[in-house]
């Protein structure tokens, strides 16, 4: 179950970055602190590649286990 969690925030990010496409913003809130946009996207898209490679090891290691 715990490795589908990872999956549903690795989509959620990718469509948070998506969704930064769409307006145009040069700034953007994270935290309290006003972020570049690009800075906002990469710390966005860091997250979803960590959340999407812990998806992909735990269900590895799900498969091995069978």
């Amino acid at each position: 179950m715990k490795k589908y969690v990872n999956l549903v925030f690795g989509i959620v990010g990718i469509l948070i970055i998506i969704n930064t496409f769409r307006t145009d913003i040069a700034f953007k809130d994270f935290f309290g602190y006003q972020l570049n946009i690009w800075v906002y996207r990469a710390i966005w898209g860091f997250i979803s590649f960590i959340s999407f490679l812990q998806f992909y090891y735990k269900n590895k290691e799900g498969i091995n286990q069978k």
